[in-house]
């Protein structure tokens, strides 16, 4: 019996995708099983098992000490991923996959994990309430891209977005939690992705229930090349909307760009980093949230008369 088990991509491992609720977080991930014996029924359970136990562990690998992942590598593999059910307060298989030809299982799965348990496993404090901190606003953030050659797909998160990258890379270093195509991919929920990024009301809530998002940023940037007499000109127009759970509108903007380039591909992408950086801060202004009311009245904005300026 041979079992692979692949451990969900989180940036830094540090639960930047997956938030951590009173010491609690989801975590997806997927496993492959080998079914010599064509008893896909049992393989299908030790693949589920093996799944579990590989959430387990990038739960336990994002809550050490940062840089002490080799430290406790060891107590890692003991105490956690050898009985990592242990540690799944849930879960819910999101999908499965059965090669007969290559007599072979593959099935993901979405982890409830108990990060509480897991640091008492690996003798690791509790975390204090008063050292907690507000969670980031967390998004699903998707862009689509379309150049002069674009074709339509079904599923167009299996083609690289660089305007989202940028995007996202943006964000999060503003405090985010954001979500992009790779983790929608690396939790088999693309296509649901791709139906709440078309409108669809239930993808959205089953995105915000499986990943705890509380909004959704998407976005189009199209890309067109003309021929110039000294070059080629390169055109991008970028539009992004953000959506509540509601699928109310809490943001918009829309941003165009063109020049004349020698190499109108390396135009697009010098032009498209300025257009997703120059997005990315008006967004931030507009969903950073507003100070709590204090109780003392805002100062006016009108030039203020000498004669009504009291000097204590």
């Amino acid at each position: 019996m041979r079992i692979i088990i692949f451990i969900a991509a989180i940036a830094s491992l540090s639960f930047p995708a997956f938030a951590d609720k009173e010491g609690v977080a989801t975590i997806p991930a997927e496993a492959v099983v080998d079914v010599p014996d064509g008893n896909y029924a049992q393989a299908r359970m030790r693949c589920v098992n093996a799944a579990l136990k590989s959430a387990a562990k990038t739960a336990a690998i994002g809550v050490v000490p940062p840089g002490e992942a080799e430290k406790y590598k060891d107590n890692i593999e003991s105490q956690i991923t050898a009985r990592g059910q242990n540690f799944v307060m849930s879960y819910k298989v999101l999908g499965e996959e059965t090669d007969t030809e290559a007599k072979k299982i593959t099935v993901r799965v979405q982890a409830t994990v108990s990060l509480k348990e897991i640091r008492k496993a690996l003798g690791l404090s509790q975390a204090k309430p008063q050292d907690k901190k507000e969670p980031a606003p967390a998004m699903l953030l998707i862009i689509e891209e379309r150049d002069a050659s674009y074709t339509v797909s079904g599923n167009f998160l299996a083609i690289n977005s660089p305007a989202e990258e940028t995007l996202a890379k943006n964000m999060r270093g503003r405090g985010y939690t954001v979500l992009t195509r790779k983790d929608m991919r690396d939790a088999g929920m693309d296509s649901v992705a791709v139906e709440a990024f078309n409108g669809s009301e239930e993808g959205r809530k089953l995105l915000a229930q499986s990943f705890y998002v509380s909004m959704f940023a998407f976005g189009k940037v199209e890309e067109a090349v003309k021929p110039a007499r000294n070059g080629q000109i390169a055109s991008v127009v970028f539009k992004l909307t953000v959506l509540g759970l509601d699928g109310s509108t809490i943001f918009a903007t829309s941003k165009s760009s063109a020049g004349i380039f020698d190499n109108a591909e390396e135009g697009i992408q010098s032009t498209i980093a300025p257009i997703a950086e120059s997005a990315a801060e008006e967004m931030d202004r507009a969903l950073k949230p507003k100070p709590a009311d204090s109780g003392v009245a805002p100062q006016s904005q009108e030039p203020v008369q000498p004669e009504k300026v009291l000097i204590k």
